[in-house]
């Protein structure tokens, strides 16, 4: 059994990954279009100033609207309370701590065969369930040897 130190991940964090992620698979929705409209702007300037109209205005928005359903989805809010993470053969328990003002939350058993993959990147491991989840873990929650113990009970499942 592994146990991590308390944590708690910033709502943003959690939005910022999963925006990148969400941006890395739609990449070429943003810069077909602008691309398309430049090099249509270099016949007519008002190709040009369209272009411009997407880059300033309309990326934003499209952007504002993938940070708040990330930043105020159910888990992103759940992970930014105090919890520790527990790994043992069965999967991993999210146990958060008891906070005055603040429900109860109990803890969250996730079995290794609902997690599809793990990633490691930017000081954070995260965890992908079949559902499409993301847990983050950072990586100073847990030490060097203790994530390699995860992994291997992740792929001996």
């Amino acid at each position: 059994m592994i146990r991590t130190s308390e944590f708690a991940i910033a709502p943003s964090v959690t939005a910022a990954r999963l925006a990148q992620q969400w941006l890395w698979k739609r990449w070429f929705l943003f810069v077909v279009p602008v691309a398309v409209l430049l090099v249509m702007g270099l016949w007519d300037l008002q190709w040009l100033i369209v272009a411009m109209m997407a880059i300033f205005i309309l990326w934003p928005m499209a952007l504002f609207f993938v940070w708040c359903t990330t930043a105020l989805a159910p888990d992103a809010v759940r992970s930014s309370r105090p919890h520790s993470v527990v790994f043992d053969e069965r999967g991993l328990v999210l146990e958060y701590r008891e906070e005055e003002g603040f429900s109860r939350l109990n803890p969250e058993i996730i079995e290794w065969k609902d997690v599809r993959e793990i990633e490691h990147d930017g000081g954070y491991m995260r965890f992908v369930t079949v559902a499409g989840r993301s847990i983050l873990l950072p990586d100073a929650a847990i030490g060097k040897s203790d994530m390699a113990s995860v992994v291997e009970l992740f792929r001996n499942r």
